[in-house]
């Protein structure tokens, strides 16, 4: 499962919903944990289903690499600095040397729905948190049209059937 399409290239990724959909009919193991979940990650929590997924983030943050929550960072061989593993590797998304001064003077960025003036007026009103930095800085469109499906596809496939259950089981 990638929601990079655009960055990849690859024609073969599914969403996060669709996977996220299989995912849930299965017994899932206590030790398993999904990290793969971006945009539905909080609407899961109010739903109460678990996926043992433990990323730090802000509620409006599309992903722990654009929330201020944590510092956590991946460092190639060439000793170049990363909050994404999908920016691993490419000197051009580098953060910075790895160095224990820079380390300590980093500060992380609060990217979300509300960074973009084109989320203002969305009509899915920032549940994606404005989606992936690094597809939105090469397509801002595309990023934004798969948020809308992966949205609709949830809502449809998980959360109603979710609600009609809840409401037959009260």
């Amino acid at each position: 499962m990638d929601d990079r399409l655009d960055e990849t290239g690859y024609n073969g990724i599914i969403s996060e919903s669709e996977v996220l959909k299989h995912l849930l009919k299965m017994d899932r193991p206590n030790n398993m944990h999904a990290a793969f979940v971006k945009t539905v990650y909080n609407l899961l929590g109010k739903m109460d289903i678990n996926i043992n997924q433990h990323e730090l983030r802000g509620v409006h943050n599309y992903c722990w690499a654009s929330s201020p929550q944590d510092k956590v960072f991946y460092i190639d061989s060439a000793k170049k600095v990363y909050r994404c593993t999908y920016s691993v590797g490419r000197p051009k998304y580098s953060l910075f040397d790895f160095t224990l001064k820079n380390l300590k003077e980093y500060a992380p960025s609060n990217r979300t729905a509300l960074t973009y003036s084109k989320c203002a007026s969305c009509k899915i009103g920032g549940y994606c948190g404005g989606g992936c930095k690094l597809t939105y800085s090469i397509d801002p469109t595309a990023v934004c049209d798969y948020e809308l499906a992966n949205f609709d596809e949830f809502i449809s496939n998980i959360f109603k059937p979710f609600v009609e259950k809840s409401e037959e089981n009260s």
